[in-house]
């Protein structure tokens, strides 16, 4: 999972928060997923999208079929 965080950009505990229905599939070879992005200034958690390119859709896929 380390890599997949490495491929998309996202931060460790952004990683943590995803749920099932926060990740996209229908871009084609790629994908998004949806991240509580941190804290601004008091303004609360904001979404933001992180790309899922061909080798992190592979890896975040074996994970939810073999390991979770």
């Amino acid at each position: 999972m380390a890599k997949l965080a490495y491929i998309s950009g996202v931060r460790a505990s952004e990683k943590c928060a995803v749920r099932l229905w926060d990740l996209y599939w229908e871009l084609g070879q790629w994908g998004r997923l949806v991240v509580q992005g941190q804290e601004a200034g008091g303004s609360g958690r904001r979404e933001r999208q992180a790309y899922l390119f061909a080798e992190g859709r592979k890896l975040l896929w074996r994970y939810i079929e073999e390991i979770r």
